[in-house]
């Protein structure tokens, strides 16, 4: 054993430049080998993890894209003179608007991503009253409702349930048709309420 030490010795003693000192020691190069396989291992994992943790955040992303509801109402009665042809109804009262979609400064929902909806309104007219609301995206009329109170002294609710696809950006709102008469619509935190509300399906 130690004529071979000494024999490693006096030939790393005579090596050229161009030699490794690892190769007289094979342990130490089987080492050396196996540390630059450990070293390529991490540099992979950690070029793994980057790839995981961007795939995370994308589907965060998506899952927060999808998260869109709101509900918002009329704060107090309004009579029918405040509503005109096409006028915008505005919902004033906001109780719920994840995603920001809804604006209860312009009565206007514009959809955060697309895809499928649901909306709602509920309208309600009050003593001799009646009114033709229209559910409009992006101007062009999805859908109808009509309460209509005219010939009783009493309340008359009209609801309109309506799905539809939705391209990021599409506007929603609704607006007062060509019918109205009577007194007010009802609304507020007492008997009955005008709401507007709606989600995202998928």
């Amino acid at each position: 054993m130690k004529v071979s030490f000494a024999f490693a010795l006096l030939s790393f003693a005579y090596a050229t430049p161009e030699q490794s000192v690892l190769e007289y020691f094979p342990v130490f190069n089987e080492a050396k080998s196996n540390i630059d396989e450990l070293k390529q291992l991490m540099a992979d994992l950690k070029a793994e993890v980057a790839d995981l943790k961007a795939e995370n955040q994308r589907i965060q992303e998506e899952l927060n894209a999808t998260r869109v509801a709101f509900y918002a109402y009329m704060s107090v009665d309004r009579g029918i003179d405040w509503f005109s042809l096409n006028k915008k109804i505005i919902y004033d009262k906001v109780n719920l608007n994840i995603g920001d979609g809804y604006d209860a400064l312009t009565g206007v929902f514009t959809a955060p991503s697309s895809g499928t909806y649901i909306f709602n309104t509920v309208s309600v007219a009050y003593n001799k009253s009646y009114m033709t609301l229209l559910l409009k995206i992006n101007g062009i009329t999805a859908d109808i409702a009509f309460p209509d109170a005219y010939d009783h002294d009493d309340r008359s609710t009209a609801t309109t349930v309506t799905i539809v696809m939705l391209q990021k950006g599409d506007q929603v709102y609704a607006v007062n048709g060509d019918k109205k008469g009577g007194r007010m619509m009802e609304s507020g935190d007492h008997d009955a309420r005008c709401s507007f509300s709606g989600y995202r399906l998928y």
